[in-house]
């Protein structure tokens, strides 16, 4: 009896399309995570926290809720894009994109500095001289849901073409962006360009802001797929 092996499908080649997409992601998780800032700070305290492309601050308020905005909205987002990846099918490609955005390497990496939003809630609720103990909570705080993020992020590359490329990439791009994006918007500020300060933040942030969304709006789609399947293989017969 002739049996013939079921084709196998070749690695899956992300399109540019898809990367393209990713990019005004990025900036828009980036700008989400300072806008959580000062918007909390309306919300808790009565007075915008002030910020420009890097960082904020506030002045007279003793609620923590301006400090864990920020880290709260990027967790959310690690949230629901966990989610859709172990959903699978239609959702994977958006959903890694999403992991990609949040950017949990960058959380880790500032932590395990001794930065960060999460080191400044930690400082305040246990005292400025934490040693130890104040690190490693930290550490803990941001490694379990950033940590677990990256974990499905590798998982969810499984089938894809160059998968270890493709999984460093994507835990690098919204450090790639944001930092040499953040320096230069703050030059700009510095140098006096949309540096009129509304609802907390400067007019060219605003700015930034729209078009990032702007671009996430016309791109949005080519987040559904990651790209056409490679080839089949021949069957292969098996003999009698």
């Amino acid at each position: 009896m002739d049996m013939r092996a079921a084709p196998a499908r070749r690695p899956v080649s992300i399109s540019w399309r898809w990367w393209l997409a990713l990019l005004p992601l990025v900036a828009l998780a980036h700008e989400a995570h300072e806008l959580a800032h000062t918007v909390t700070g309306r919300l808790a305290c009565g007075s915008w926290a002030l910020r420009d492309f890097g960082s904020w601050s506030i002045t007279g308020c003793a609620s923590l809720l301006p400090t864990v905005g920020g880290p709260v909205l990027s967790y959310l987002l690690m949230a629901i894009s966990i989610a859709g990846c172990m959903r699978g099918g239609g959702h994977r490609a958006w959903a890694l994109a999403l992991i990609a955005a949040a950017n949990p390497l960058a959380r880790i990496i500032t932590a395990a500095s001794g930065h960060g939003d999460e080191w400044q809630v930690v400082h305040r609720l246990l005292g400025a001289d934490t040693g130890a103990i104040g690190y490693v909570l930290t550490l803990a705080i941001v490694a379990l849901p950033a940590g677990t993020a990256m974990l499905v992020a590798w998982r969810a590359t499984a089938g894809l073409r160059a998968r270890v490329a493709t999984y460093v990439a994507l835990m690098l791009i919204a450090m790639a962006i944001t930092g040499p994006g953040v320096l230069l918007g703050n030059r700009f500020l510095h140098a006096g360009v949309g540096d009129q300060t509304v609802a907390g933040a400067p007019w060219l942030v605003h700015a930034v802001t729209a078009a990032a969304l702007l671009g996430v709006l016309l791109t949005a789609r080519g987040l559904r797929v990651f790209g056409v399947d490679g080839p089949r293989s021949r069957s292969v017969a098996a003999g009698r």
